[in-house]
């Protein structure tokens, strides 16, 4: 499942005395561009502590340091600096009991995956696990921002397994392009030769094509 979400950065439950500490969570929010999870290292639900990579693009006018918050998100070590991009090893620690109970409620029985990524306007979560799993992650997002999109797809083990998503005319009408050279440049068929080939008539053939098209790249491109 990939969860798309616009973030409200706001936890009117949260006790008086952490307000400040949310309000300056939403000042660092504000210096990023974006962050991408690339390795989740160590996840202690019970201690409220992680340890992950990830990719920081700072907004302009700002450094990585300027996203430390000290005795809540540290980053340990920059690896890789490539302009506004920074690779960096982060702990994350949630010393406040009702900042832990927060983490923990996110212990369910899910495999995180990619994409994850977060940005002042988007949050997107990734993670594969059963319906009811994947129905309580669902419900905990709600409580952190206005969902936007919700992705299902059927788990796969084989990244060329994409085609198994298709229907079976769909798959038989894309191979058939593929074979006959409608992909190539220049095409070495036309929608009228391929619907020829199959033996339907070219609407069939290109609204299959396109529907075949419009589904491999909403999994490609899915969280992007």
């Amino acid at each position: 499942m990939i969860v798309e979400l616009r973030p409200t950065l706001s936890m009117p439950d949260a006790p008086a005395e952490l307000q400040e500490k949310l309000r300056e969570w939403k000042r660092v929010f504000e210096r990023i561009e974006s962050v991408s999870l690339l390795e989740i290292l160590k996840v202690d639900f019970e201690r409220g502590l992680k340890l992950i990579l990830c990719e920081v693009i700072v907004a302009d006018g700002y450094s990585i340091g300027d996203i430390t918050i000290p005795g809540v998100m540290e980053i340990l070590h920059v690896i890789r600096v490539q302009g506004r991009a920074h690779t960096c090893l982060i702990r994350g620690q949630a010393h406040d009991e009702f900042f832990r109970r927060k983490m923990q409620a996110f212990d369910l029985d899910l495999i995180w995956t990619t994409p994850i990524t977060k940005s002042p306007d988007r949050i997107v979560y990734s993670c594969i696990g059963d319906e009811a799993n994947l129905q309580k992650f669902l419900r905990l997002m709600e409580a952190y921002g206005e969902v936007l999109n919700v992705s299902f797809q059927p788990v796969t083990y084989d990244g060329r397994d994409i085609l198994g998503l298709l229907t079976e005319q769909q798959r038989r009408v894309l191979l058939a392009a593929k074979r006959s050279g409608y992909y190539d440049y220049p095409r070495k068929t036309s929608g009228g030769g391929l619907a020829e080939e199959l033996g339907v008539s070219k609407a069939t053939a290109i609204e299959h094509l396109r529907r075949a098209e419009s589904r491999i790249m909403a999994i490609l491109l899915a969280g992007h």
